[in-house]
C-alpha cells in the first residue's frame, strides 16, 4: 500500500465517470468540522483537549477527541482544509461525503454550511477528483414542524440553483441527485407519533409524514432522489411504504449490531426491488452525561452550570468488540448485496465515531477501513496487519465512569483482549513477538491474544520471506489519570499513511507563507523538509506523553526553538520577522474565532445520533 499522495495519484490516473449502480461508500460529514479557523471548528480540537492537566476541571480532562491535524497545520485556508479532507477520504477508499445539513434555530449556521460545501465542490472540480457529494438533511427536534419544512424546502431550492447545481461531483442515482433524510420523526408531533406507534403494523399509514416530505420537495420536483431513514426499522409497512415512495430506505447505524434485523430489513427492500442502503459505525461515546440519580441524559452546559462532579454522572458508550463491529458491518453489506454504504461518521470527534484519521483511534483505522472497503468491492489488497485494543482504565471513583449502552459480544472481551487482524493474498504464517503462532489461509484472519501492556511485534511470513510487519511506537497502556473507552487501531501501514498526511500538510503550511516570500525552489524544499520533521516530532511526542501535558509542552517548546532557528537561516531578516508576525496573527485569529464559537453550544447540531 502506498502513501496518501501516491494513492491519490493512482486514483486520478484511473479516474472514471462516476457510474450509477457501482458499489459506493459515502461518509456522513459534519460540515463545520474542517481545519480552518474562520469557517470551521476543528482548530478547537487540539492537543490541549487530549493531554491531561491536573489544573483543569474534570470535564475538560475527560475530553479525549484529538484530530492532530489542527496542531500540525494551523495556517490552512478553507480550500486547503477541504482539499485535505477529500484526499484523506480517498486514500481510505471513500467515494464521497454526505453533508449533514441540519435544520436548526441557529440560522447563522446555514451560510457557514453553504460556504464550506461550495468550497468542496470548487476544489473537487479544480483538482478533478473522483469524489462526489450528496446532502443529508437532518431535522432537529427543537424547532416547529412548519419551520423545519420551510427550511428544508429552501435548502433543496437553493441547491437546485447554485452555480454548481449541475456539477459532475453530485452523487447521482437513476439520473437524479441524492438526498438523505434523517431524524424525520421530528416532522410529526408527539401525539401523531403515539397514534402511529399504537396502530397495528398492517394498518400503519405513513402518509401524514410523507405528505410533509412532499411539501419539502414540491418546489424542486424531479431534481432529487430521497433515501428515507426509518423511524421503526422493525415495522414492515413503514419500510414498504417508504421504499415505494422514495429511492430507498435505510436504518440508523446503531441497528447494525442486530444482524437478524439487518437481514429482515434488506429482504423487505429486496421484495419491492429497492436497493439495500447500509450504514456502518465502528465506535461511539455519547456527547451527553447521564445523571446517576434520574438516569436522564444531561448536556455538558447543564453539568457546567450546576458545577457537578464526576461522581454524579456517567457517560454511555457502545462496545463493538474491538474490530468485530466494523467487520460485521461490511460483512452484512456483502452478504445482503448492498450497493451503497454510509459510514457514520467522517468527523464526529466529540462522539468518537469518526473514521477520519486521528490520534484517539490510532492511525490504523484508515487502512483497516480501506481494506474492508476493498474486500466488499472485490478489489486487490496487499498484505497488511492490524492490531486493535483498548487502553486499560484505572478503577478510581474520582474519574468519570463509562457504561456500555449497546454492544457486540461481551464488553469483557474488549477489556481483556487484543485483536490481531491480518489480510494476505497467499497462505502465510503469523508470527507474534518472534514466535510462530498460526498458519493462516488466504484472506482476512483474526487472532485474539490476552491483553498485555507494552509493544507488540507482529509479522506475516511466506516461507522465510516476510510479507508484512508491524511494530508500533504507541504502546498498549494502563491509563492512571482518566478513563478512555475508545478502541485504538494500529497497522503495518501507519507510517505510510502518516507520511502521506505529512507530505500534504507540510507543503500547504509552507505555501501559506511562501506566497509572500517567493523563495528560490531549493530553499523552499529545505523548508518543507524542516516542516515535515516538525510534524513527525509532534506526533511522536504526543505518543510518548499522552497523559503528561507539562512534559509535552516542555518538549514542544524546545523543538519549536530549534525549528525557528533553522527557518531563520532560510529567510531574510525582514521575511523572518514577517513570518513570525503572520504566525502570531493567525493564532490570534484562531483564538478570536473560538472565543465566539463554542462547539458545545450548537443546539445539538453537531450530534449525528439521537438515541432518544
Amino acid at each position: 500500500m502506498k502513501s496518501v499522495l501516491l494513492i491519490i495519484q493512482l486514483l486520478l490516473v484511473t479516474f472514471n465517470v462516476f457510474a450509477e449502480g457501482n458499489k459506493k461508500v459515502f461518509a456522513f460529514n459534519n460540515i463545520l468540522f474542517v481545519n480552518t479557523p474562520d469557517k470551521g471548528v476543528l482548530p478547537r480540537l487540539n492537543a490541549k483537549n487530549y493531554l491531561y492537566d491536573k489544573n483543569r476541571n474534570w470535564m475538560d480532562n475527560d475530553q479525549l477527541f484529538y484530530p492532530v491535524v489542527a496542531d500540525l497545520a494551523t495556517q490552512m485556508s478553507l480550500n486547503d482544509a477541504v482539499d485535505f479532507e477529500m484526499q484523506s477520504a480517498m486514500a481510505m477508499g471513500i467515494d464521497g461525503f454526505s453533508f449533514i445539513y441540519t435544520t436548526t434555530k441557529e440560522k447563522r449556521l446555514y451560510n457557514r454550511f453553504d460556504q464550506i460545501i461550495e468550497a468542496y465542490f470548487n476544489v473537487a472540480k479544480e483538482k478533478n477528483y473522483p469524489f462526489y457529494f450528496n446532502l443529508c438533511i437532518k431535522f432537529e427536534p427543537n424547532i416547529p414542524i412548519d419551520e423545519a419544512i420551510a427550511d428544508a424546502s429552501n435548502i433543496l431550492k437553493k441547491y437546485s440553483n447554485v452555480k454548481f447545481a449541475n456539477s459532475k461531483h453530485w452523487h447521482v442515482e437513476d439520473g437524479k441527485k441524492m438526498i438523505v433524510l434523517t431524524k424525520v420523526k421530528s416532522l410529526i408531533t408527539k401525539e401523531e407519533k403515539k397514534q402511529l406507534i399504537n396502530v397495528a403494523d398492517k394498518d400503519l399509514d405513513m402518509s401524514i409524514l410523507f405528505d410533509r416530505i412532499d411539501q419539502i420537495s414540491a418546489v424542486t420536483q424531479g431534481d432529487y432522489n430521497f433515501i428515507y431513514t426509518s423511524i421503526w426499522p422493525g415495522r414492515k409497512e413503514e419500510i414498504l411504504q417508504a421504499s415505494n415512495k422514495f429511492y430507498s430506505a435505510r436504518m440508523e447505524a446503531f441497528y447494525m449490531r442486530n444482524d437478524k434485523l439487518v437481514k429482515q430489513y434488506s429482504n423487505r427492500l429486496k421484495s419491492v426491488n429497492a436497493p439495500f442502503v447500509h450504514t456502518i459505525f465502528h465506535d461511539h461515546v455519547s456527547s451527553y452525561y447521564v445523571d446517576r440519580a434520574t438516569k436522564k441524559r444531561i448536556p455538558r452546559s447543564f453539568a457546567e452550570k450546576k458545577q457537578m462532579g464526576p461522581d454524579e454522572f456517567y457517560r454511555e458508550h457502545d462496545d463493538l468488540g474491538l474490530t468485530k463491529g466494523i467487520r460485521l458491518g461490511f460483512e452484512q453489506a456483502k452478504k445482503y448485496n448492498s450497493s451503497l454504504v454510509f459510514l457514520n461518521s467522517w468527523n464526529m470527534f466529540i462522539e468518537g465515531s469518526q473514521f477520519r484519521q486521528d490520534f484517539n483511534h490510532g492511525f490504523g483505522l484508515s487502512p483497516m477501513t480501506n481494506t474492508l472497503i476493498k474486500l466488499w468491492k472485490n478489489e486487490e489488497i496487499d498484505p497488511v496487519i492490524f492490531v486493535a485494543f483498548k487502553n486499560r482504565m484505572t478503577e478510581d471513583k474520582s474519574l468519570l465512569e463509562y457504561k456500555v449502552r449497546l454492544k457486540v459480544g461481551s464488553p469483557q472481551y474488549s477489556k481483556d483482549s487484543i485483536e490481531i487482524v491480518t489480510y494476505s493474498n497467499v497462505p502465510a504464517k503469523l508470527v507474534i513477538n518472534g514466535t510462530p503462532v498460526r498458519d493462516l489461509v488466504e484472506g482476512l484472519n483474526v487472532k485474539t491474544i490476552p491483553w498485555q501492556e507494552g509493544n507488540i511485534d507482529v509479522s506475516l511470513k511466506k516461507g522465510s520471506k516476510e510479507i508484512a510487519s508491524f511494530n508500533s511506537l504507541r504502546e498498549v497502556r494502563s491509563l492512571k489519570v482518566r478513563n478512555q473507552s475508545s478502541t485504538i487501531y494500529l497497522s503495518s501501514e501507519d507510517n505510510n499513511y502518516l507520511e502521506g498526511i505529512i507530505d500534504i500538510l507540510a507543503v500547504q503550511e509552507v505555501n501559506y507563507f511562501d506566497k509572500r516570500f517567493l523563495l528560490e525552489q531549493k530553499k523552499k524544499e529545505m523548508w518543507i523538509l524542516l516542516e515535515k520533521e516538525r510534524m513527525r516530532n509532534h506526533i511522536t511526542n504526543i505518543t510518548l506523553n499522552e497523559t503528561n501535558g507539562a512534559r509535552f509542552d516542555q518538549i514542544k517548546k524546545k523543538e519549536n526553538i530549534e525549528y525557528e532557528k533553522e527557518v531563520k537561516k532560510l529567510l531574510s531578516e525582514f521575511h523572518f520577522e514577517v513570518w513570525q508576525d503572520l504566525k502570531a496573527e493567525k493564532l490570534l485569529e484562531i483564538d478570536a474565532t473560538l472565543s465566539k464559537f463554542n462547539i458545545f453550544d450548537l443546539n445539538n447540531s453537531y450530534n449525528i445520533l439521537d438515541f432518544k
